[in-house]
């Protein structure tokens, strides 16, 4: 499967939905070093939050009309029933891809081992050892070995998954694809507000629906064979 390199920016979501519910909006401020524009906007390069599990399956399914692919989702007028159409656009990864891009095939804490808890300005920003007030621009830790950004802090990720504390205790061992339903949808990977060991790579929660937080946005998948849902 495909993972996308950075959560969706507020930037992009305002692409491709028109407008920007996020909290942490474009602000502006005086900037006379930069000649001839001395008022400049910033934060499009913020991941989106204050989203719903919805707005990032609406995302998925505009953004896959908008480059012609077929979309992946199915839904009516009950949003509560969103079904897998399949194929090739956009969708949210499932958790168990989730964490497997998360990791890049470490086993620590976090995807490296950080034996200093200052090292960790470096990987995730997160509340530990400095609170944030916010999320920051996307891609401005290290990536994992994958190439990936930001999978552990900046913002929590909506996952495609019902959530269920303990769903992995009797869990397929292989590729599992969550629990049949429930009340609450998967977030991964922390936050600007939360600790380092609330951005750890096995750290899992959930959230209703249609819950949104200032501190909750998505990053975007697709599948690689049309067979693979």
């Amino acid at each position: 499967f495909l993972m996308g390199r950075y959560p969706i920016t507020q930037q992009q979501y305002q692409d491709v939905i028109g407008k920007n519910p996020a909290q942490f909006l474009q602000r502006w401020w005086k900037n006379p070093v930069q000649l001839g524009n001395p008022r400049r906007k910033s934060n499009q390069n913020f991941p989106v939050e204050t989203v719903t599990w919805f707005d990032a399956i609406r995302f998925c399914n505009a953004l896959s009309k908008l480059e012609g692919l077929p979309h992946y989702y199915e839904y009516g007028g009950d949003e509560q029933d969103v079904q897998i159409r399949g194929g090739l656009g956009y969708r949210l990864p499932t958790e168990a891809e989730w964490e497997y891009a998360a990791r890049s095939e470490s086993d620590q804490l976090w995807w490296f081992s950080a034996a200093d808890p200052a090292e960790l300005n470096q990987y995730v920003w997160c509340s530990t050892p400095t609170p944030r007030k916010g999320p920051q621009d996307v891609g401005r830790t290290r990536s994992n070995w994958f190439g990936l950004y930001d999978m552990l802090g900046n913002v929590w990720e909506w996952c495609w998954d019902w959530y269920d504390p303990s769903y992995y205790t009797r869990s397929p061992s292989v590729n599992p694809t969550g629990p049949d339903g429930g009340e609450k949808r998967v977030v991964r990977g922390g936050s600007w507000d939360v600790s380092d060991m609330n951005s750890r790579s096995a750290i899992r929660d959930g959230n209703k629906p249609t819950e949104k937080f200032n501190d909750i946005g998505f990053r975007i998948a697709r599948s690689l064979n049309e067979s693979v849902t």
